[in-house]
């Protein structure tokens, strides 16, 4: 087993532009994007749990989420917004900070914007 010296951290909120806020009230495409970039980052998937939430937008409840992917390297954790058309983010993983920035490559990709963010590197050892 491979030993673990740091942890590499990141969160970050991001504004949708609101041709994505569809992916973001979708739960089938939001865990497929949780996966994905799990995978972009090299990690290996071990739990997902999801919360079904509402939120109360002009008066009427639209689906809002909150899911976190277990991965052996540590997790991935979206919370939507959707009344806000936002979302928060935050992953953690000890495998590298290359892990770190491809799964933020990926969310670029998929939400269409530059995410500005600061990785917090954790000395383990």
């Amino acid at each position: 087993m491979k030993k673990f010296e740091k942890v590499y951290e990141a969160s970050f909120n991001m504004k949708l532009k609101e041709d994505k806020k569809r992916i973001i009230i979708d739960d089938i495409k939001l865990i497929k994007h949780v996966k994905k970039a799990a995978v972009a980052g090299n990690m290996t998937l071990k739990n997902l749990n999801i919360d079904y939430l509402h939120a109360d937008y002009k008066g009427k409840k639209v689906p809002s989420y909150s899911i976190s992917l277990i991965v052996m390297e540590s997790h991935i954790a979206l919370y939507t917004y959707p009344e806000l058309n936002a979302i928060h983010i935050n992953i953690s993983t000890c495998a590298s900070e290359k892990s770190l920035r491809d799964i933020v490559g990926y969310f670029e990709k998929v939400f269409g914007d530059k995410i500005n963010y600061e990785m917090r590197i954790i000395e383990l050892g």
